[in-house]
Parts: C-alpha cells; sequence; structure tokens
C-alpha cells in the first residue's frame, strides 16, 4: 500500500487508473494502516502518522471511509476489511461496472 506515503492525488490516480484496467467483478487490494471514523486504530499508527506528516505534510494515514468514498467513484465497492498483524488492514474493493 502506498497510499499513506504519497498525496491524495495519488489514491484519486489508483482508483481511477484502476477502473479502466480492471473489469467488472475484479478486485483491487489495498493492504496498510488505515484510520476507521477519522481515528487511529491503535498507539503506534497514530505515532506513524505523525512521523510521515513530519516528513512530509502532504503524506499521513488515511481515513479508510474517505478513501472508500473515492472507489465509489471509480466503480469500487469495499467488498471486505480483513484485520492484520502491526495493526494494519487488508481492503478488498471489487469493481462493479466497465
Amino acid at each position: 500500500n502506498m497510499i499513506h506515503v504519497a498525496q491524495w492525488s495519488c489514491t484519486a490516480a489508483l482508483f481511477r487508473q484502476s477502473g479502466k484496467l480492471l473489469n467488472k467483478g475484479q478486485f483491487l487490494i489495498l493492504y496498510g494502516p488505515f484510520k476507521i471514523c477519522n481515528k487511529h486504530t491503535s498507539e503506534s499508527n497514530y505515532f506513524f502518522d505523525n512521523s510521515l506528516k513530519m516528513q512530509n505534510s502532504l503524506w499521513g494515514i488515511r481515513n479508510l471511509e474517505e478513501v472508500s468514498d473515492e472507489g465509489k467513484k471509480n466503480s469500487f465497492f469495499q467488498q471486505e476489511i480483513i484485520n492484520m498483524p502491526a495493526n494494519n488492514f487488508l481492503i478488498i474493493y471489487r469493481k462493479d461496472s466497465n
């Protein structure tokens, strides 16, 4: 997952370009830390987020709902969220139309 170490426009581009390349029923999978309801899921993610923002103010752990909204703009719908080790998530998006 690169979206936390890139500016927001990269997240938009990821969904936009994936929407052009993937067909209906195919998946886009994101892995990494996310905020849920704009709240960090762990203290370590809070510190990691601050560390990222100190390196570049455009970086940071993204709010899952905002990421999913960006997906919806490109016909991707959040199908599943899987908790992973080290306070990360695996987010599975399914493309709904061509």
